[in-house]
């Protein structure tokens, strides 16, 4: 170490061991059950019943008929009622 910084050396290591031990416990806390995760879980209850209801009105639509909407957040129910879009034809 540094001359004359003898007393520097437990503290250091103090501190190391301190941040070992918040950094352990912060991913034992999320381990089995991330944030994120819940999150998602909770969100997809409702978007998933929303994409059900959405397929059923496409469904129901005449086959010749054309029908403008944003994919990017209702692919599902797109996908679920196997509906092409003109691009794809």
């Amino acid at each position: 170490m540094f001359p004359g910084a003898t007393g520097a050396a437990p503290a250091i290591r103090l501190a190391v061991a301190a941040a070992v031990i918040f950094v352990a416990a912060g991913y034992a806390s999320i381990w089995r059950h991330p944030i994120c995760f819940r999150e998602a879980w909770v969100n997809s209850r409702t978007r998933v019943a929303l994409e059900h209801e959405l397929a059923d009105f496409v469904t129901a639509l005449p086959p010749d008929s054309s029908l403008l909407m944003y994919l990017g957040n209702h692919v599902g129910a797109c996908r679920r009622r196997e509906f092409r879009a003109a691009s794809d034809q």
